[in-house]
């Protein structure tokens, strides 16, 4: 398999407008820094909306919220009979996979992997919920992410073991 990161998102929730949690729209980085146990943040310090556990499923199993992935394959997909597809930022994940299957990332549940040189630990898929419908103004987000066999194609969630820099283009492995 040579998958690699195609892009790298971040959705900030700056401290004064953590009683909202309006969605805050993902940020495009070309790099970022994994941190172990917490997350994800910019190069210059930004940190995602999960690190500070700022984000709207914070209460909900923190432990899992470090870090999405996605792959590009289930975003095209799942926009394949859309009038209007959900872009990449709207799924909400962190990190885009090319290169590789929905099926693929799902296979990865309870293994490791490597994004660049970053150790992190697949540990729950995510399930497609109404959030991405609700804060694009889209319809079809469960549908869209759900394969004829009714399973999740919607993302993993990832735990982070260590600590490292990322970039668009690293290699995945897994």
């Amino acid at each position: 398999m040579s998958a690699e990161i195609a892009k790298i998102f971040i959705s900030h929730v700056p401290p004064e407008d953590q009683k909202q949690m309006g969605g805050a729209p993902m940020l495009k980085l070309k790099s970022a820094n994994l941190v172990a146990g917490s997350g994800i943040e910019s190069l210059d310090g930004i940190k995602d909306r999960y690190f500070d556990k700022n984000g709207a499923y914070s209460k909900v199993r923190p432990e899992v919220r470090q870090l999405s992935l996605i792959t590009q394959d289930a975003i095209e997909r799942a926009n394949l009979d859309r009038d209007i597809p959900f872009t990449w930022a709207e799924t909400r994940r962190n990190i885009v996979i090319s290169d590789m299957s929905a099926d693929e990332l799902n296979s990865l549940f309870n293994k490791l992997i490597v994004l660049g040189r970053v150790e992190v630990k697949g540990i729950e898929l995510c399930a497609p919920c109404d959030r991405p419908d609700t804060l694009s103004g889209k319809k079809g987000f469960k549908l869209g992410f759900t394969n004829e066999m009714g399973e999740s194609t919607g993302g993993l969630r990832v735990q982070i073991l260590s600590n490292g820099l990322i970039s668009v283009g690293d290699l995945v492995k897994g």
